[in-house]
């Protein structure tokens, strides 16, 4: 069992407040939810899912936006505790993992689907970037969007370093560039029509060691180690009175299947 399995006992009601409520704040989300928003408008979409949504949070502000039309909104995710918060009557759950997801199960009928995602793809891991994006390629018909926003770093340095951390955590998660995700997503059969950043995520010691339920001695010795090989890098990786602080980062890119 890998620490992201502890963090299974967040999901739920409690969700919403990780990481001083960056997953559930509207001014953090707004970015991302005026990519989809243009996404709808080019292609007017039958359906909108949610993939990994959790509690519903982004795809419950498009569907109160969207309420006059006639789309259908859909929060997918696998955790029964994170659909259970999801109480919108604007939106449909849908209890399903992305690697077992078929179009039917989304789409009943003849229409365009639009996915997008949101802090998802780190889970796959490296080996499991492009089997995942794949995937998804073969559910989705030429044309239609994915946009997704994916914790991604400009620099390789960047990338390195939270990628040190993450696997002394023993998460199984994995970021790659934003080079190495336009390269993936390229290979696998998506075109990219626009990137953007979005709000890096603040990551403290007590917040890790709480989220991954790690001792907080292990986290604070896997700091050290890793301040002595790269040494402070501000908005990356910096001691802290509790130990460390990490800035996660995140773009948004909008996509089509080819």
């Amino acid at each position: 069992m890998s620490a992201t399995d502890n963090e299974k006992s967040l999901y739920g009601r409690r969700w919403n407040l990780v990481h001083e409520g960056y997953f559930s704040d509207p001014t953090v989300a707004a970015p991302f939810v005026s990519a989809i928003e243009g996404a709808i408008n080019a292609s007017h979409p039958s359906v909108v899912a949610d993939l990994g949504g959790g509690t519903g949070f982004i795809v419950a502000i498009l569907a109160e936006r969207e309420k006059q039309g006639d789309i259908v909104f859909l929060d997918v995710d696998i955790s029964p505790e994170q659909l259970a918060q999801a109480r919108d009557p604007h939106i449909s759950c849908v209890a399903c993992s992305i690697p077992e997801l078929q179009r039917q199960r989304l789409l009943a009928r003849e229409g365009t689907l639009l996915a997008c995602m949101r802090s998802v793809l780190h889970y796959f891991g490296e080996a499991g970037l492009k089997p995942v994006l794949r995937h998804l390629r073969s559910q989705m018909h030429a044309g239609e969007y994915l946009v997704h926003q994916t914790a991604s770093f400009a620099r390789a340095r960047d990338q390195e370093i939270l990628n040190r951390l993450y696997e002394g955590m023993d998460t199984g998660k994995w970021y790659p560039t934003l080079d190495e995700l336009a390269l993936a997503l390229r290979e696998e059969g998506w075109e990219i029509e626009a990137v953007e950043s979005a709000p890096s995520l603040v990551l403290t010691m007590p917040e890790l060691a709480q989220r991954y339920s790690i001792d907080r001695e292990v986290l604070m010795s896997l700091g050290r180690e890793i301040l002595a090989i790269y040494g402070p890098t501000p908005g990356t990786f910096t001691p802290a009175a509790e130990g460390f602080t990490a800035w996660l980062s995140y773009h948004i890119v909008t996509c089509r299947a080819a």
